[in-house]
């Protein structure tokens, strides 16, 4: 299927905040509840419904269930299990807990404990791979596909039953909200992330059938100003409901609240009006180049911010910036600056195995077309 480079643009946008989300994790900083470090967090909280949203653009374009899991097995599993024998092997060494020889071996306890938590789709949490619990939650939805489908058309034969699942699917995460997330209790595995994560899949699959009215170029300028001042409403509720929550789950800026819907929509809003479609362009063709290694980069990236930590990055930014700024500039620079740096590294890391796969395949597409 040709890549439509508005959707392309929401993968990268979706992708760099993953990317600075996860460099917000290790900041240095000395005071970490203080307002611009709320705020911080709230913008880098939304890129899991931006993706749940893309899902649902093209999910239910499926009619063959099975053609449906080849392709998740092909594309998205056997990726991922690379990762995890890599990085199961090699994480104590990159951690610099161990020497690579000593990573590389080990026991057969935990191999158990490894195959365990993958026969149960629960990320290794000991892993630099643990962010995975997104791909893992993928799958959950690929085995209730047939489910969400039926219900999709259904929906999809009435305008009004869709404005009606709006509605009380809206209402729903806000009153989920108001309980501080006792009342579902979603969460990153199980039962917990199914029904956040298909509420917003169908909301996506509506959302692109009607994707006509966000095309107005008026939503460049305002799709940005909604996304930064919710995210202030939502800073401000936290802050005077809960200031010192440690469960990131209780938190609004989780990816299933109902903040994180507003936010993805206004990044689909966002990327709808910038992007001409359409139109075949250079930047259209650079957009959906860097958005093919979206996924690699969403796989490798943990690991290369590993690495980085073990080199120094974090501390030397902290000790050559923090000294000459405010906190709150120290924060900025280093978590966006640290998110474009692993982009980078990312990509090119990405671009470097995609050619070694050519190099090695080459002989077996030769033998081929000999043959």
């Amino acid at each position: 299927m040709k890549r439509n480079p508005s959707v392309e643009l929401m993968r990268i946008i979706a992708c760099y905040i993953v990317l600075s989300c996860h460099c917000n994790f290790v900041i240095i900083v000395e005071n970490a509840q203080a307002p611009y470090k709320e705020y911080l967090s709230a913008l880098l909280g939304d890129p899991v419904a931006i993706f749940w949203m893309i899902t649902g653009f093209f999910l239910f374009n499926n009619t063959d269930y099975k053609k449906l899991w080849k392709h998740t097995f092909t594309k998205i599993l056997v990726p991922l299990l690379l990762l995890y024998i890599v990085d199961f092997h090699i994480s104590n060494y990159i951690l610099g807990k161990t020497t690579l020889i000593e990573s590389i071996q080990r026991s057969p306890a935990e191999y158990l404990d490894f195959f365990k938590k993958l026969f149960t789709l629960h990320a290794p949490t000991e892993l630099s791979s643990s962010h995975t619990w997104y791909v893992l939650a993928y799958v959950l939805i690929i085995l209730i596909f047939p489910l969400l489908k039926s219900f999709c058309d259904y929906l999809d034969k009435s305008s009004k039953r869709e404005v009606v699942f709006l509605i009380i699917s809206g209402a729903l995460f806000i009153l989920n909200d108001f309980f501080i997330n006792d009342l579902l209790d979603f969460s990153f595995h199980g039962a917990g992330v199914i029904l956040p994560a298909s509420i917003e899949i169908i909301w996506g699959h509506i959302i692109y059938r009607h994707r006509e009215l966000f095309t107005k170029k008026i939503y460049i300028l305002v799709a940005p100003v909604v996304f930064f001042g919710i995210n202030a409403l939502r800073v401000l509720l936290q802050m005077y409901r809960e200031s010192n929550l440690t469960d990131l789950e209780r938190h609004l800026y989780r990816w299933s609240s109902s903040f994180s819907i507003i936010c993805a929509i206004c990044v689909l809003a966002f990327a709808f009006s910038a992007v001409n479609s359409k139109k075949e362009s250079f930047i259209n063709k650079a957009i959906c180049a860097i958005a093919s290694y979206t996924y690699p980069i969403y796989l490798i990236h943990a690991l290369v911010q590993e690495e980085l930590a073990q080199l120094g990055y974090f501390n030397i930014m902290h000790d050559y910036l923090l000294p000459h700024m405010s906190e709150t500039w120290y924060s900025v620079i280093t978590v966006y600056g640290g998110g474009i740096l692993m982009f980078i590294l990312c990509i090119i890391i990405c671009i470097v195995l995609r050619l070694i796969k050519k190099l090695v395949m080459l002989p077996f597409k030769y033998s081929k077309k000999k043959a």
